[in-house]
């Protein structure tokens, strides 16, 4: 029986990490002809990316799964970037001639293996050029929702549009992704700055470069948005979630006492405090059988779960993708 590699890299944010880690493991569970390969960027000052890593390996039972740390590489001048979304992208690829080589050793040490796909995150869409070198099939992971996934394809449009970016722009934006007009201010705030405007629209515009894009969200629970991304200037889109981390923080985060509470309010100077009185009335009242929410919520619990099944559009979709990945 012929094997397969798959090989992932994420941006160093935990945020990141995890839900790139989470699809590995449902790539290779469904299918055990896959091993995978995490590629890490090495990064100071990542205490929780560290912890993960070594609480995941430490407790990991897959033999077919490993964490591969790249070489540190030397930061970004501070006079290259104006945002973290920009120090990001310039660190990562400052990591392409070590990605590059891991790939080129991962490719020729296993004979009786293919490298059948590398994975990218959101901002490491410098990594596509490094797949197009080596001839492996590139593919965009979205951790996202289908929502801002259909925002990020249709900036590069935007782009065309807007004179100075969203940050004077005082009318509400049509994006075919959302079923309403979108007022500048519900996007991530980075967007509305100019030099995180210029990284958002910078990794947009390679999106539609890669072989297929697979997003952690499912048919049902957004319909209108997924259809709306799924045109021929696209590539193909995989909706395979939801694909959830269920153990949390509170397996592997250094403060696990903190995690362990069931709640904890938050409040900042000159934010609204919200008191306890009020979260205890709306636990009653999502809690109430009767509750209008409550059933929206049941409703679609249930078909998250049914997505997943054999027979779930998720399921199908991510059988789909394996299918892609040993026929490419």
């Amino acid at each position: 029986m012929t094997k397969f590699d798959v090989v992932f890299i994420s941006t160093p944010g935990i945020g990141n990490l995890v839900p790139l880690v989470e699809f590995a493991h449902l790539l290779i569970n469904h299918d055990p002809r896959f091993s995978a390969t995490i590629l890490i960027v090495t990064m100071p000052e990542r205490p929780l990316v560290n912890t993960f890593i070594q609480s995941h390996a430490a407790t990991s039972a897959s033999t077919n799964f490993r964490f591969l740390h790249l070489p540190s590489v030397d930061p970004p001048s501070s006079d290259q970037f104006q945002s973290s979304i920009g120090f990001i992208t310039l660190l990562i690829e400052k990591n392409i001639p070590h990605v590059k080589q891991a790939l080129t050793d991962l490719k020729e040490s296993n004979s009786d293996r293919r490298l059948a796909g590398f994975f990218i995150d959101i901002f490491c869409t410098s990594m596509i050029d490094v797949a197009n070198e080596l001839h492996i099939p590139c593919y965009l992971y979205f951790a996202s929702p289908a929502t801002f996934l259909g925002f990020m394809l249709h900036l590069p449009i935007l782009d065309t549009q807007l004179a100075n970016g969203f940050s004077e722009l005082d009318t509400e934006l049509v994006i075919p992704s959302f079923v309403n007009p979108v007022p500048p201010t519900v996007l991530p705030p980075t967007t509305l700055k100019n030099d995180g405007y210029f990284w958002f629209l910078h990794h947009a515009r390679r999106y539609v470069e890669t072989k297929g894009i697979i997003i952690n969200t499912f048919r049902e629970l957004e319909p209108h948005a997924l259809n709306s991304v799924s045109t021929s200037q696209v590539p193909p889109v995989y909706p395979i979630g939801p694909v959830l981390d269920l153990t949390g923080p509170a397996q592997w985060h250094p403060d696990r006492a903190n995690h362990e509470r069931i709640m904890r309010l938050d409040y900042k100077e000159g934010s609204d405090l919200v008191l306890a009185n009020e979260v205890e009335y709306g636990i009653k009242c999502v809690m109430d059988c009767d509750n209008e929410v409550r059933r929206k919520v049941k409703k679609m619990s249930k078909k998250c779960r049914e997505a997943m099944l054999e027979n779930g559009l998720s399921y199908a979709s991510l059988r789909a993708l394996t299918e892609e990945l040993v026929s490419s």
